[in-house]
């Protein structure tokens, strides 16, 4: 089958798991945890800081308890909140709230969604890609990030989180290897909505995986998060096709 069938293919592919992920009971319920997740005011922002710096997750006592977590004593972190007039709706005052950590709360975990592979077979693959960013002049940095965050690029270098597999630095380095090439290029490459992006790096990385007959991350629940759907999926296979058939010619197994 020639190239550009299997990789529409594997495109289709991501693109009927990610709608079906998108569904899943544990997906619906941290998407629904994410939208009622409260957004604070750069103000209480920095109240919940100076309380608590390595805050995350901040919500009130009775939100934590709709999921069945609940805060330990003591624990509490004061934010300031309007008062309104309840029949004119006017800004009348101001009182202090107590919000909470998800670190100081216990009770029921958060769902959890599974991406990463976690496996350490793709060694000779991972030094291949390695060899394709010093032809390409691409600088990589591997060190130690924080917890959820496996790599990123600010256009002029990639970093990869040193901790993860070494299947995992593998995709997430294509990943970051498309953000470097397409979305740092031109302003109008620049201004493309966050969605739109993850969507043709993480679709790269599932789509190379797939041609090179390895197992990919669980991209359909890192796009899903994203709310990508099929038709965002298979809008980007023209963009990134020409960096899939790229680096499948130089990782090819021969």
């Amino acid at each position: 089958m020639k190239i550009d069938k299997r990789i529409l293919e594997y495109g289709k592919e991501l693109a009927k798991k990610t709608n079906r992920a998108k569904f899943s009971e544990n997906m619906v319920k941290l998407v629904n945890f994410r939208a009622n997740n409260k957004k604070y005011s750069f103000n209480n922002l920095m109240l919940i800081l100076s309380q608590k710096k390595n805050a995350t997750i901040v919500r009130g006592f009775q939100s934590w308890k709709k999921i069945d977590r609940y805060p330990l004593k003591d624990t509490a972190i004061d934010i300031i909140s309007p008062i309104f007039n309840y029949e004119t709706k006017e800004l009348i005052g101001f009182t202090t709230r107590k919000v909470f950590d998800i670190s100081d709360t216990k009770g029921k975990p958060l769902p959890k969604i599974e991406y990463l592979t976690n496996g350490n077979s793709q060694s000779k693959l991972y030094e291949k890609m390695i060899g394709i960013l010093k032809e390409e002049n691409i600088k990589l940095i591997l060190k130690p990030l924080k917890k959820g965050l496996n790599g990123y690029t600010n256009g002029k270098e990639i970093v990869i989180n040193k901790t993860l597999t070494t299947d995992d630095k593998f995709n997430t380095i294509i990943h970051e290897y498309l953000h470097y090439n397409k979305h740092f290029i031109n302003i109008y490459e620049k201004i493309k909505d966050t969605k739109t992006k993850e969507t043709e790096a993480e679709a790269t990385a599932y789509i190379l995986c797939r041609l090179l007959g390895i197992e990919p991350s669980k991209s359909y629940n890192y796009l899903a998060l994203y709310n990508s759907d099929s038709k965002e999926i298979l809008k980007s296979i023209g963009r990134i096709d020409s960096t899939i058939k790229h680096l499948f010619q130089k990782l090819e197994v021969k």
